[in-house]
């Protein structure tokens, strides 16, 4: 499942480009990393988005990470542990990265280049992967609470393409 969502974009991104002080690291594989972003004026901008959408579901608990991905992540079939991930392209990592979504037998069953600067919801659940990826691909990921389960998904439903 991959959706775009109708939520407004984020002004002032090439700030969080290259953002990393304050924020918690983590490789999660080669080709891949991620910071928890705790810069207020950062999570402000998102939390401007997201709260009218979510309401009270938007709180403390929620996460922000800037992932960093380059061509050693190319066509790293995965699942993520949590079921739905909202992502925001800020550099694609070229013309034509595609984010492929496959059966339980790693066949592609949906395939598409995501535009930047549009928010996006992906069933991260299921095997998915990202390929063709030249120069380095910088994406925001949200987390709400744990998870974002079917019902935050139901919630942003009237925000979907």
């Amino acid at each position: 499942m991959f959706k775009y969502l109708f939520l407004p974009e984020i002004t002032e991104y090439e700030k969080i480009l290259d953002y990393t002080d304050n924020m918690v690291y983590t490789s999660i594989s080669p080709g891949f990393n991620a910071y928890l972003i705790k810069d207020y004026k950062i999570l402000h901008q998102i939390k401007k988005i997201f709260k009218p959408v979510l309401g009270e579901e938007y709180n403390k608990r929620t996460l922000v990470w800037l992932q960093k991905i380059d061509s050693r992540f190319n066509d790293h079939i995965h699942r993520d542990p949590r079921i739905y991930g909202i992502s925001y392209i800020l550099k694609p990592g070229g013309s034509a990265v595609a984010t492929s979504l496959y059966d339980d037998n790693q066949h592609i069953k949906y395939s598409t280049i995501i535009k930047p600067h549009c928010w996006h919801v992906i069933k991260t659940s299921n095997l998915h992967s990202v390929s063709n990826i030249k120069t380095e691909r910088i994406s925001l990921s949200i987390s709400v609470g744990n998870n974002i389960n079917e019902h935050f998904l139901k919630m942003l439903e009237k925000n979907t393409k």
